[in-house]
Order: C-alpha cells, then sequence, then structure tokens
C-alpha cells in the first residue's frame, strides 16, 4: 500500500520478486525493501534509455534484482 502500491500493481515486479515482498510482515521493511528495488529499476531503465534509446528499455518486470541471499532467490532458509 501507500507510494509504493502503484508500481507494484503495474508490473514493476517479477514473480520471485512478488513472492518476496508477499512474505515481508513488516512495514518498515516491506517499504525500504520496495523503494530499492523501484529506485533500481528507475535507474537502469533510465541508464538504458539513455545509452540506448526508448526501444531498447526492458519493462521494469522484467528486470528482477537479487541480494544473492537465498531469501532473496525465493529459496527456502
Amino acid at each position: 500500500s501507500g507510494v509504493f502500491a502503484a508500481p507494484v500493481l503495474d508490473g514493476w515486479l517479477t514473480p520471485a520478486e512478488r513472492r518476496i515482498v508477499a512474505g515481508l510482515t513488516h512495514p518498515q521493511r516491506r517499504t525500504s525493501w520496495l523503494g530499492g528495488r523501484t529506485l533500481a529499476k528507475r535507474l537502469i531503465t533510465g541508464a538504458m534509455r539513455e545509452q540506448f534509446g526508448e526501444t531498447a528499455v526492458v519493462p521494469p518486470g522484467d528486470i528482477e534484482i537479487t541480494s544473492g541471499t537465498a531469501r532473496d532467490r525465493g529459496s527456502p532458509s
């Protein structure tokens, strides 16, 4: 809910990212996690647009940001 509800509903997360955010029960952690993913994807798409033009931009929902931990890969801990 809140500021990050629209990007989540508009296809900003991959299926694995949606599973992760569904498991985040603390509102502050969820907001922080979504904010980080949204910022990273905005930076990536902005850089792609600047470097290669509008037609080369990948939709945010096709970009998966991982931290390298089992939890963020959607694997059981």
